[in-house]
């Protein structure tokens, strides 16, 4: 095994496989480092769920509570995400808000996803 990656959820409980603005930012954190306590570390482990902005990303990594963070729509609101933050520019992303209608829902619908935020 490479890797542990941590999220929640199934279809009955939609909602915390993709969550929407009400849920808290990072909350899969806890079992993230729950399970790497048990593990003692052996292999990274990744987090998901609800991560949208590199600061809540480099306190989850700061505080030793998982290894690698997993961003989906993060990188659909702003495909510069990554390079925004390392060089400096963490206030200019564009930041999902969680809306679910350009990506998700579209999607579900069998079409091509979007982003409400970010028309590119």
């Amino acid at each position: 095994m490479d890797a542990i990656d941590v999220s929640g959820g199934v279809y009955e409980s939609i909602d915390m496989i993709i969550q929407p603005p009400d849920k808290p930012h990072g909350l899969f954190t806890n079992n993230a480092l729950m399970i790497k306590n048990a593990i003692k570390a052996v292999v990274p482990v990744i987090v998901a769920g609800n991560i949208k902005d590199p600061f809540t990303a480099k306190k989850i990594l700061d505080d030793g509570k998982a290894d690698i963070i997993a961003f989906g729509r993060a990188f659909i609101a702003d495909a510069d995400f990554s390079k925004k933050a390392e060089t400096g520019r963490a206030r200019e992303i564009n930041t999902c808000t969680g809306c679910n209608k350009g990506c998700i829902d579209r999607l579900f619908e069998g079409k091509d996803i979007l982003c409400t935020i970010n028309p590119e």
